[in-house]
């Protein structure tokens, strides 16, 4: 009993070792980006920050392995500087924006960009972007269906009355796990499996609905048609998919709250547009390098308004805070990777990952997400898997090392034969 005891824990450990120095880049993935319920316990304490920096640690060892550095790696960490550096210029309180915390996930961002990745790095990050988005719907389902959930407004959210996750916010996470859950459906050969992705896809959908999320339908629906669009299935196949999708949409759980919000004249929209306005109306004053980082408020206040914090766009926050500079470099840097990866990633298994950007870009014209931990990662990890196509690693029997940036494999040693003819004595 002892031996099977040590022979697990053996097992343990050396899969414990794999995962944190051959696949580092899981980890931020995984722990920033995937589990918002773990997020959301994290926000704002020493843990986060420790966890953050010591995934740098881990991926500082790549620099030396790297053969050069990539545009968009470079001009990524040339955007956060900026970012960070703003709040120099910013006349009015910053109030929690941290230059070394900015600079640590802009960082991070950038080593991420400049990854070389290959097949399975894309499936461990898909993985690990449908465990997080599972995990959080099934234990909001729960919550739903059997426990307290948390309703404001006819609105199913995460967390508690005084802490909880912006339902908005919460849905471009979701798309995320969306798109790789029609990557795993679509790759899986066991039927049984299959369903079973099916299923956990579904709780997904069905928790999106149930937010009333107007961004995060549009999000929804834009990972589904360019998931589907941009795959390699056959064309009967996709119009059969868009077909089916389209009838089931009715029959979904929130479906008619969200037409509802659709349809009606509420104040969210409207408000939106005048604060885009008042943005556009602040830039002008500040053309060039803009009024710095969290200043909209106080600009926003100053014209006899409620204070608010976020522009409700992520392209309008660096217009007016970082100026035309800010807003030019974001642009290209999105222009520049989104045709990358239309070209390397359309019609491979990593097709998913192009879907999850797209959503999630999307999603953010209408969220301020400008200084979030999901957008660097996001950026930088979509930067880096656009380079190029996705090389293949096959593992032989024995063992491989899987060092990030480079890929060493150590071949089989054949023994020589002992019997047979010899060809070259002919």
């Amino acid at each position: 009993m002892s031996m099977r005891t040590q022979r697990l824990g053996n097992r343990l450990v050396k899969l414990a070792s794999d995962t944190v120095l051959k696949r580092p880049f899981i980890f931020p993935i995984g722990i920033y980006l995937c589990l918002t319920f773990i997020q959301q316990i994290l926000t704002n304490t020493w843990v986060r920050d420790f966890l953050l920096y010591s995934i740098l640690v881990l991926l500082a060892k790549q620099v030396t392995r790297w053969r050069g550095i990539y545009l968009s790696s470079f001009l990524l960490f040339l955007y956060g500087s900026l970012i960070a550096a703003s709040v120099t210029w910013n006349v009015y309180d910053p109030g929690e924006f941290s230059i070394p915390g900015m600079m640590a996930i802009v960082t991070l961002a950038a080593f991420l960009a400049n990854h070389h990745y290959t097949e399975q790095d894309l499936r461990d990050a898909r993985n690990m972007f449908f465990f997080g988005g599972v995990a959080t719907s099934l234990y909001m389902l729960f919550q739903y269906y059997f426990g307290e959930a948390l309703i404001i407004d006819d609105r199913l959210v995460l967390g508690t009355p005084t802490n909880h996750e912006d339902p908005n916010t919460l849905c471009a996470y979701l798309t995320m796990s969306l798109a790789a859950g029609f990557q795993i459906i679509v790759a899986s050969k066991s039927t049984t499996r299959r369903l079973f992705a099916v299923l956990c896809t579904g709780a997904v959908v069905v928790i999106m609905m149930l937010t009333g999320s107007r961004s995060g339908f549009v999000g929804m629906s834009v990972a589904f048609a360019v998931f589907v669009l941009g795959s390699n299935l056959a064309r009967k196949h996709k119009v059969t998919i868009i077909v089916v999708a389209f009838l089931s949409l009715p029959y979904l759980p929130g479906f008619s709250g969200v037409m509802e919000r659709f349809n009606s004249a509420d104040s969210s929209g409207s408000g939106r547009i005048y604060i885009w306005n008042v943005a556009i109306y602040r830039f002008k004053e500040k053309f060039f390098l803009g009024h710095g980082a969290e200043s909209f408020g106080y600009l926003y206040y100053e014209l006899g308004k409620t204070k608010i914090k976020a522009v409700h766009s992520t392209q309008l926050t660096t217009l007016v805070e970082q100026g035309i500079v800010g807003f030019s470099l974001l642009m290209f840097i999105t222009l520049f990777i989104s045709l990358k990866g239309y070209l390397n990633l359309s019609r491979t298994k990593g097709v998913w990952l192009l879907a999850a950007f797209t959503s999630f870009y999307v999603q953010s014209m209408f969220l301020s997400l400008l200084q979030t931990r999901a957008f660097w990662l996001v950026l930088g990890l979509f930067a880096g898997a656009a380079q190029h196509r996705i090389q293949v690693l096959k593992r032989n029997r024995r063992s491989y090392v899987y060092d990030g940036a480079s890929m060493q494999r150590s071949a089989r040693k054949r023994m020589p034969s002992l019997g047979g003819r010899d060809p070259s004595a002919a």
